[in-house]
């Protein structure tokens, strides 16, 4: 059961241990204290060494204080926080935030060692620990900051709440959610989390009703399978996350054996993490607050719901910028109904298109009956759109006249964004607009569509049960530990070939030959014309080696294509494959990893042949999927529309590739003790119901020599 997190956030005494004029935290801390005084709320300065810090005075120790202590604040070098913890818990107090650090950030062997005496302590301990390395807690809601770094800007209620295990960034999103008017109701600094962690403050807050929406700032995710279920419930009621990672570069990334390797490295499954869950993934800090504006500035009812605009502007070129960050987005603008058109058109100066983006001068913003408003208005209640941008300069008197449009966000439940064309901070009318009203207002263009993308995201994506009983086949586990038993780095078809059969991914028929006798037998029983292929040794890339020939047509030309292969460098123990030629070109790649161990395995689907990684024009979804997870996955594909009657080919079946997905989905599951990676290239997806058909299939296998994993 979670541990209620009251003594940390929402303390009525605090303790400052540390505290002292000459330590910049402790004055930062103290100052924070101060800044909401409260009858209800006591603050007690711990130093031995003074008798009065910042018009406090000073007690000798925790256990000296007059009173009992909720909470905590450290500000002690690490040398002496388990000792100072100890006396905290004698005392009873019932939460701690360290802030020292040299812990597990630190490159020094003594900082490992030191986290794990902390985390040694908060697991036994009833004290509820925030940290090391961490600022503390800021509580908008009930107005107490037990923090010890800058609060420099004002900060506004509202429904954000931040957590972040970076320090440094924690005073940074504060100033810039002031900046933006983005209200906020809770702020952790959760650091290296020795004690609780980012799921901790996640649980304790998802049904908080003063936390309507979270940041993360994430440098780590432990735990994904608990950080799935976690963010999916919060999700599935209604409250977004929005999540910046760092660590995406390609440092650290295994050399591939398989395109998987080079397609599904850490950060692309933190991806598939946040898309399983609902999580909306940002870059950097400004695109997260970016996409957290509407959540904070719209009541709920008028979050934006679908990528049909409306947009009106006083500039023409303001009007083009909007429409091409909008459809770089996934918005559309669709033409002014003809009602409206023609009903505009009688009030509009002469020589002023009627359109969508509607361009006016300014002077047309006023009035109630005015061109801008009853435009507004009337795409509002009309069903073609679903959200109004009103892009122009904003100036006290057209916020003023804009102001009694609330009414129509209200009764139609879609929003109204004024959007200051260039980004800048916002001018104190600006925060007096947004005070006082409904309507949102965002400085940029880019900045605008970023706040309604998110938001319709959200709308659209719901994370959802996969109940679906997979059958596991002692067939594949028993076939993939052979071969993994074996040494083998690579397994081939002629391994895998069964193995995906019996999760229903159709193979095109093939024969294994060790000689020239037994490749034309086998052409034979197939029927020409055939492919060729090396198979076995070294091979992982067969086309790279020249290792293919295809479109052999008869016994002359099967003699000639096995002299060939035979003669390439190096493949003179290789057998060949003869396989049965297939019509179909529509080419796609499957892919399966379970390299990244702390993390569950990820299928990828993308266009396939020897283009995959040039395109990487590839979906990553994590397991387990369902059928709904796959087609969605192919739907976002830019080479989806191939599977349909592009240019007059004939359509083939989305579903047969889904199905793959799925039995992919279902293999690297059960066998991810044996194989790390499994690449199926080409799968040919045929026309007219003739489903899909995997041509070539490897797997990257995981030694396991002498009883045990290497």
């Amino acid at each position: 059961m979670m541990r209620a997190l009251d003594p940390l956030v929402n303390p009525l005494s605090i303790a400052v241990v540390g505290a002292s004029d000459k330590n910049i935290h402790a004055v930062f801390a103290l100052r924070n204290l101060q800044r909401w005084p409260s009858d209800k709320r006591a603050i007690y300065a711990v130093n031995p060494h003074r008798k009065d810090v910042l018009g406090l005075p000073c007690y000798p120790s925790v256990a000296d204080v007059p009173a009992h202590v909720d909470l905590a604040l450290l500000l002690v070098p690490s040398s002496v926080v388990l000792e100072v913890l100890a006396g905290c818990e004698d005392a009873g107090v019932g939460a701690a935030i360290v802030n020292a650090d040299g812990y597990a950030e630190s490159s020094e062997p003594a900082g490992a060692v030191r986290q794990a005496e902390l985390s040694s302590f908060a697991a036994k301990s009833s004290i509820l620990v925030c940290g090391p390395n961490c600022l503390g807690i800021v509580n908008v809601a009930q107005r107490v900051a037990p923090f010890a770094g800058p609060m420099e800007t004002p900060l506004w209620p509202g429904g954000l709440t931040v957590i972040s295990q970076s320090g440094s960034s924690c005073s940074a999103l504060m100033t810039s959610t002031y900046h933006r008017h983005l209200g906020m109701s809770y702020l952790v600094s959760s650091g290296n989390e020795a004690g609780l962690r980012m799921l901790d403050y996640l649980d304790y807050f998802a049904t908080d009703p003063q936390a309507r929406a979270f940041c993360l700032f994430l440098e780590r995710i432990e735990q994904p399978a608990r950080f799935i279920e976690t963010a999916s419930r919060i999700v599935s009621s209604g409250k977004p996350i929005v999540a910046i990672t760092v660590g995406r570069s390609a440092e650290g990334r295994a050399v591939a054996l398989a395109h998987t390797g080079s397609l599904a490295a850490p950060s692309e499954i933190v991806d598939a993490i946040f898309e399983r869950a609902g999580v909306i993934g940002a870059s950097s800090l400004d695109d997260a607050l970016d996409k957290c504006t509407l959540f904070a500035q719209l009541d709920r009812d008028c979050w934006p719901r679908g990528r049909r605009l409306a947009v009106f502007t006083t500039g023409g070129g303001v009007a083009g910028i909007v429409a091409d960050a909008a459809g770089a987005s996934g918005f559309s603008l669709p033409a002014l109904p003809d009602p409206i058109r023609e009903d505009l058109t009688a009030e509009t100066p002469a020589g002023i298109a009627v359109k969508n983006p509607m361009d006016l001068p300014a002077v047309h913003l006023l009035g109630e009956r005015s061109v801008a408003a009853r435009f507004i208005r009337s795409c509002l209640a009309h069903d073609s759109y679903d959200s109004v941008i009103v892009a122009t300069i904003p100036m006290e008197e057209k916020l003023r006249l804009l102001k009694p449009l609330e009414s129509a966000q209200s009764s139609t439940r879609k929003p109204i964004v004024i959007s200051a064309p260039a980004i800048g901070s916002l001018r104190p009318f600006e925060h007096d607009f947004l005070s006082n009203s409904a309507l949102p207002l965002i400085t940029g263009v880019e900045r605008t569509i970023s706040a309604l993308a998110a938001a319709v995201r959200f709308s659209e994506v719901r994370p959802h049960e996969r109940a679906r009983a997979r059958r596991p086949t002692a067939l594949a586990q028993a076939v993939l530990a052979a071969a993994s038993a074996s040494g083998e780095r690579v397994a081939d078809l002629p391994v895998l070939g069964e193995v995906l059969c019996a999760y229903d991914i159709p193979v095109v028929p093939y024969r294994v030959a060790a000689d020239l006798a037994a490749a034309s037998a086998a052409a034979e029983e197939l029927g020409y014309p055939v492919v060729m292929k090396v198979t076995g040794g070294d091979v992982v890339h067969k086309t790279e080696l020249g290792g293919v020939r295809l479109g052999i047509a008869d016994v002359h030309q099967l003699r000639m294509a096995y002299d060939e292969l035979r003669r390439i460098p190096s493949l003179d123990e290789c057998r060949v494959i003869v396989q049965a030629s297939v019509l179909g070109d529509r080419e796609f790649y499957l892919g399966a990893t379970a390299r990244h161990r702390d993390y569950p395995p990820l299928v990828l689907v993308g266009l396939g042949g020897i283009f995959v990684e040039l395109y990487r024009d590839v979906a990553r979804c994590l397991t387990p999927i369902d059928k709904e997870d796959a087609l969605l996955a192919i739907r976002r594909l830019r080479a989806s529309a191939v599977l349909g009657g592009y240019r007059g080919q004939a359509p083939v079946e989305e579903s047969a590739l889904a199905a793959a997905v799925v039995g992919l989905s279902d293999l690297i599951l059960d066998v991810s003790e044996w194989v790390d990676e499994i690449d199926i290239n080409p799968a040919i997806v045929r026309p007219d119901g003739g489903g899909l058909a995997v041509v070539d299939a490897k797997a990257v296998l995981r030694s396991q020599r002498a009883g045990g994993a290497q």
